[in-house]
């Protein structure tokens, strides 16, 4: 099979032109042979078609070798060039082949003519290929120059014994560095420069050496201002023909802030146990107060003498005060809900300032400026102590070697000019609480994180960052604000603004006594399983004209009713007891006789939400710990309504 030859002789003589056509179809060539002249033909044919080789007879009547070879060579023509003359020596030749000729061949002597083509051929075609890869790793190198320098993960490699050898952009501005020859020169030990645990870079080593290759290795790494951010890792290593090391490379990316969102995924899933927890707790505490709480009413009528009765008065205000607590242990770790009504504040100054002279360290001293003349405001008063509480502490743990904490409470009236310059205020009257340190005071750098949920600048284990967030959106829901100003060194001030309720009388104020109202027979049926609780309100009920029948749970609460259900008046029955809960003997006792009266009770639940849960409905609900005098009062607004 011919090989197809595509050539350009430069050539005045047609005679030779035919000479060399022959020889080279006699060796196997099946040539096209353009024949050009001057110049202008030789640029003519380029612009036209290709050619695989270029014959050019030195010297020319209108033209000359040299020219011709340096036109084709500016054209950046990659062809092989050989001079076919008759008249070129060896001097000429010599110099023709530094000017780019490929060979030469004389006239009278054509036997090289065809091994000289053959060579060329072969060499053309190896420059081809090789150009070709050459151009495809110019590529592969542009291509691979442009994703190290815009990707958005961090590239680098390190050297076996820990040197950083390269960094990308994005690696650079991951460890906070100006440039890359900043961290190239800085970083010259990985492992104590950058891992806050340096023996995971030997764990990472034993890997690869294992393996070869690691992905999503997670550690914590220092930016360069020793600020610790958690990566994510995967690398490999990189061996020569021989197997021998030659670095590590690898990406890297920062997953700091999704390791704060794990984080803030448990504290949220331990606060829900700790719910849970709260919650049997409260009810448990609840049961044991209860009886407390009732046998101090009757005791009173038992034990008429002043100093009983101070002793009485005591013992009711701990079980009241008992039963605060475990309702604000609800509200912390549920998000119960409390109950709002008008408020003293100078009471809830008055609290908080018990609480930190009892509680608070010696070497922390506490003053408390409040306006005689303060307005209302109404609110949840367990909520508010939690915000005011909170802010105290606060201040505290800024003061570790003691300081000045200051309470003030003080009524404002603001305009439009203030309240267009601080979020959710509006113009009108506010009491206006301030809780002020002489403590450290708060970097400006995180001032607008500071009520942020789970933000928090105390250590592991020493706070949850969510009470500045829950203290916050307090304030918001009884539509107030929180204003904030610190200064370092000097402490910090939190003002709370919260709406007065001018015209309004506060909650609490003492009325007129109600006579607590006396039975007159009704038998009523108590189900509780504590012991204490039952014997306490049956010997309450009994002093004040009832009939009781007590029942330990539902099952034999039911099976009473039953038997006596002719005679029962009312049923009393706790909403979480073994065996058979309270709703579900609630239903039994409906289904028995549908318009039995039902007070129910329970420590964990609050009535406004029995009411509107899917618990069958009952005539009233009494909170535990409740006193005599409220489940007396209950009885009487049902049995003789």
């Amino acid at each position: 099979m011919k090989t197809k030859l595509r050539v350009l002789h430069i050539e005045d003589s047609p005679r030779d032109v035919e000479i060399i056509q022959s020889k080279l179809e006699d060796h196997g060539f099946e040539c096209e042979i353009t024949r050009a002249q001057t110049e202008g033909e030789i640029v003519s044919v380029f612009s036209r078609r290709a050619f695989d080789v270029v014959f050019c007879d030195y010297s020319l009547p209108k033209y000359d070798g040299v020219s011709a070879l340096n036109l084709v060579r500016k054209k950046d023509l990659d062809i092989p060039f050989i001079f076919v003359s008759g008249t070129i020596g060896e001097i000429r030749a010599i110099e023709a082949l530094k000017g780019g000729a490929t060979d030469y061949v004389r006239k009278d002597d054509l036997t090289r003519l065809v091994p000289s083509i053959r060579r060329a051929l072969r060499e053309s075609e190896e420059r081809h290929k090789r150009k070709i890869a050459e151009e495809g790793l110019r590529k592969a190198e542009e291509k691979y120059r442009n994703i190290f320098e815009n990707a958005l993960e961090g590239i680098f490699q390190t050297s076996p014994d820990g040197k950083l050898i390269e960094s990308n952009p994005a690696h650079v501005r991951m460890f906070g560095y100006d440039s890359r020859e900043e961290i190239l020169s800085t970083l010259q030990d990985v492992r104590h420069q950058l891992y806050v645990k340096p023996d995971q870079r030997f764990e990472i080593q034993r890997i690869l050496d294992r393996e070869g290759v690691i992905h999503g290795y997670e550690v914590q790494m220092y930016r360069k201002d020793r600020n610790k951010i958690w990566v994510s890792q995967s690398i490999r290593a990189v061996r020569d023909s021989k197997g021998a090391l030659l670095y590590y490379e690898g990406l890297v990316t920062d997953i700091t802030d999704r390791k704060k969102l794990e984080a803030q995924l448990l504290r949220t899933q331990r606060l829900e146990s700790i719910g849970i927890l709260a919650g049997g707790i409260a009810h448990d505490l609840n049961n044991v107060l209860a009886p407390i709480m009732m046998a101090v009413q009757v005791l009173k009528h038992h034990f008429k003498d002043g100093k009983m009765q101070q002793m009485l008065a005591t013992l009711e205000s701990s079980a009241r005060r008992g039963a605060d607590i475990v309702k604000q242990v609800l509200i912390f770790a549920r998000g119960a809900d409390g109950e709002r009504g008008l408020l003293q504040p100078k009471h809830l100054i008055h609290e908080i300032e018990n609480i930190v002279r009892e509680t608070f360290p010696k070497s922390i001293e506490l003053e408390t400026h409040v306006e005689n003349d303060l307005s209302l405001i109404n609110g949840d008063s367990t909520q508010l102590h939690q915000v005011f509480l909170n802010l105290c502490v606060n201040a505290r743990d800024a003061m570790p070697s003691g300081g000045m904490l200051t309470l003030e409470a003080k009524n404002a009236s603001l305009d439009e000019n203030f309240a267009r310059f601080h979020s959710g205020a509006k113009a009108g009257p506010y009491v206006v609480f301030t809780v002020s340190d002489t403590g450290t005071g708060i970097p400006i750098t995180i001032t607008n994180k500071i009520f942020d949920p789970f933000f928090t600048t105390k250590e592991i284990g020493k706070g949850t960052g969510l009470g500045l967030s829950t203290a916050l959106g307090i304030v918001k829901s009884h539509g107030g604000f929180i204003d904030m100003y610190s200064e370092i060194g000097k402490g910090t001030r939190f003002a709370i603004y919260l709406p007065s309720a001018e015209s309004a009388q506060v909650s609490g104020v003492e009325s007129k006594q109600e006579a607590v109202p006396l039975g007159q027979g009704e038998l009523i049926l108590v189900v509780d399983d504590e012991a204490s609780i039952r014997e306490i309100a049956k010997m309450t009920l009994e002093a004040h004209g009832y009939r009781v029948m007590l029942a330990q749970n539902g099952i034999d609460a039911i099976t009473l009713f039953r038997q006596e259900q002719k005679d029962i008046d009312l049923v009393i029955t706790d909403m979480a007891m073994p065996l058979l809960d309270g709703p579900s003997t609630i239903r039994e006792l409906r289904k028995i006789n549908p318009d039995v009266k039902i007070i129910g009770a329970s420590g964990l639940t609050s009535g406004e939400d029995l009411m509107t849960s899917a618990v069958p409905n009952v005539d009233t609900f009494l909170s535990k710990p409740y006193t005599a005098e409220e489940l007396l009062k209950s009885l009487g607004k049902i049995l003789h309504r």
